[in-house]
């Protein structure tokens, strides 16, 4: 009988629709971590309803953090994934949730470059089994993991964006000198018309040259975004013919 009575009282255990952990219970770990601290009071994990509350059923999760920025830090990438572990007190891991907004990463970036003092909040979704979810009624950890970032000399991000400029403007010079020359009748107006253009054009590949150089020289210091953005550049500036091609 005392077997029977356990078993149905593990049946219709009452499993509440959120679980509060303390902020003492929270960490945040990666190497830019020391850029944020958290401000959450306390993260409150919600379950959804399902139709069978008896079985050890998954649970879809969901919760929210609060960091505020500390000291700005220039970055374009994130190094690893964000993850947020839900363990035990004796370090069983109990559910792994992931961002919930795609985008996160985007935000993230823009964030970390803003001013201090200002506040981000994060939401993370995922799955937990009836029994685990129970556990963390005695107690969990919870951490945010992954939170490291490449640092993006923001030096080297302003004169690739200087050469993207002059590279578009070389675009559009050509593309407009081009539409030029087909609608003036007058073969020697178009000439000399076209000539301006190809003054501008030469005033840009110039200055892209120079500017190519310097970043040539400094591509083992660039994040993988940064050099991504060069090698563009750099085979465009490549089809408009070498330097001297005037």
């Amino acid at each position: 009988m005392s077997i029977l009575t356990f078993l149905f009282a593990a049946c219709t255990e009452d499993v509440p629709m959120s679980v509060n952990i303390d902020a003492g219970q929270f960490e945040l770990g990666g190497k830019t971590a020391n850029v944020v601290h958290s401000v959450t009071d306390s993260i409150v994990f919600v379950r959804d309803s399902v139709a069978d509350e008896k079985h050890d059923t998954l649970y879809n999760i969901r919760t929210s953090i609060t960091l505020v920025l500390d000291s700005v830090y220039y970055t374009d990438q994130l190094e690893e994934k964000l993850e947020l572990q839900i363990c035990s007190d004796n370090g069983n891991l109990l559910s792994t949730l992931t961002p919930a907004d795609s985008l996160i990463e985007d935000s993230l970036i823009v964030y970390l470059q803003k001013k201090p003092g200002q506040s981000f909040e994060m939401a993370f979704e995922g799955e937990i089994g009836r029994k685990a979810f129970l556990k963390m009624k005695d107690g969990a950890k919870v951490s945010l993991n992954g939170f490291s970032f490449v640092y993006a000399d923001p030096k080297m991000t302003k004169k690739l964006s200087l050469y993207e400029e002059y590279i578009k403007g070389m675009r559009k010079w050509s593309k407009d000198a081009q539409q030029y020359q087909r609608s003036v009748t007058n073969g020697i107006n178009a000439l000399g018309g076209g000539f301006i253009y190809m003054l501008v054009i030469r005033r840009l590949m110039d200055e892209s040259y120079k500017l190519d150089a310097q970043l040539a020289k400094q591509k083992d210091k660039m994040t993988a975004k940064q050099l991504e953005c060069y090698q563009a550049c750099h085979k465009e500036l490549l089809s408009y013919g070498p330097k001297t091609w005037i």
